[in-house]
């Protein structure tokens, strides 16, 4: 198939992001692959960001306004609308490089078994502009039709990159609303419990870092929750069909009550920190890293008590 007769679906979800959308959209028009439909779905902004959308004159932009309903929702209405047959995710702060789709549809044309293709990507400083880090050096980049456990443990698929066969929300559904805010995570560990997943190894995107992105880490319950809960669903369904992950799914346990548990160290809310450690351990004891926070953790209530003591 000669990948300029695919269409492909761009779907943006935005909210309130007069500042950063333009570069947004501008960065996807400009696509040396040009055959796309860009489906804008404003989930209730109340700032400027539909003036910006209107300003672009180009008829492959879709913008459509939603009450707001969450970010998963936002996707769901977009592959909805969507009449590619690939569908491509970016955030409203996001940018692609010039040829992001091109190098992508290169590899994916041809192969009916890749359901997903993401890439390497740049994060950069919102502030300044300057590059902080290429994700690569920071997460493996996985690849192929057997790389279910590396997703389970660590989701090395970022929202910018990702581009996905739209017939499989067919068949696995579409993103679990319940699940934010991992309900990306989730989606692609169904997609690679049943497809192929491909990486193209460069930066294609730009990741904005600044302070929204932050948000989740300051909301560490609604994320271990969501977490755990995203677990018990991959229990009561990959883990039935394919128990020799039940292994992984234990450990990945573990971290997420490590996580918690640090958490709740920061926040100095050390009894919690401590039972949530307790945790980790039951769920994996070879988890040498728990030990050590273990012993920051006495430290802690052992130089508190003394304190208390001499004052």
């Amino acid at each position: 198939m000669n990948p300029s007769e695919l269409l492909v679906s761009v779907i943006v979800p935005t909210y309130n992001a007069e500042k950063t959308i333009a570069d947004t959209i501008s960065s996807i028009l400009c696509q040396s692959f040009s055959n796309l439909e860009l489906i804008i779905i404003d989930d209730g902004s109340t700032d400027n960001t539909a003036e910006i959308v209107h300003k672009f004159n180009d008829n492959r932009i879709n913008y459509v306004y939603q009450t707001n309903q969450e970010r998963a929702e936002t996707r769901n209405h977009g592959i909805a609308l969507a009449q590619g047959e690939l569908i491509a995710f970016v955030d409203s702060d996001d940018i692609w490089l010039f040829n992001k789709l091109e190098k992508q549809l290169d590899v994916i044309k041809n192969n009916p078994d890749i359901g997903l293709i993401y890439c390497d990507l740049i994060h950069f400083d919102d502030e300044t502009g300057r590059e902080l880090f290429r994700f690569s050096n920071k997460v493996n980049l996985r690849r192929g039709n057997n790389c279910i456990k590396a997703i389970l443990r660590d989701n090395f698929i970022q929202s910018p990159t990702p581009i996905v066969r739209k017939d499989i929300f067919d068949k696995l559904g579409l993103f679990d609303s319940s699940l934010i805010p991992v309900e990306d995570w989730d989606m692609w560990i169904r997609i690679a419990s049943m497809y192929e997943i491909e990486v193209v190894n460069e930066p294609l995107a730009c990741y904005r870092v600044h302070q929204k992105h932050t948000s989740w880490k300051n909301k560490p319950d609604l994320l271990y929750n969501s977490t755990l809960k995203m677990f018990e669903k991959i229990e009561k369904t990959l883990i039935l069909e394919d128990p020799s992950l039940n292994h992984t799914l234990q450990k990945c346990r573990s971290l997420a009550h490590y996580n918690y548990a640090t958490a709740m160290m920061d926040k100095h809310q050390l009894n919690k920190s401590f039972d949530y450690y307790r945790l980790a351990i039951k769920s994996n004891p070879w988890m040498i890293k728990v030990y050590i926070r273990l012993l920051q953790l006495l430290h802690l209530r052992v130089f508190g008590q003394l304190s208390r003591f001499v004052s």
